[in-house]
């Protein structure tokens, strides 16, 4: 399954967790979307469940949030991670 073909309630149970890493760093959404590179528009719509973060946004909002890249497929129930993100060559782990 794609990611872009995500069901409604699998778009709203990414955007609940991605609200809530971002409630739990005591972040306003403006401050979230500065982080990771995105509008305040894109972080409301992520959260609401009505638009899934492109591949490069979800590797800066694991970066920012320092969680593992497959929450976002965990969340869903896929267990094939998207291998193009982790071997994205400027892709920087941190450690």
């Amino acid at each position: 399954m794609k990611l872009n073909m995500m069901s409604i309630e699998e778009r709203k149970k990414l955007g609940q967790k991605l609200r809530q890493l971002r409630l739990d760093a005591g972040e306003t959404q403006t401050q979230t979307a500065d982080a990771i590179g995105v509008t305040v528009g894109a972080v409301s719509l992520y959260e609401a469940g009505e638009r899934v973060p492109a591949d490069p946004v979800k590797s800066a909002i694991s970066r920012h949030f320092n969680v593992p890249i497959d929450i976002f497929f965990c969340l869903i129930g896929i267990r094939n991670v998207y291998t193009e993100a982790l071997n994205d060559k400027n892709l920087k782990i941190q450690t």
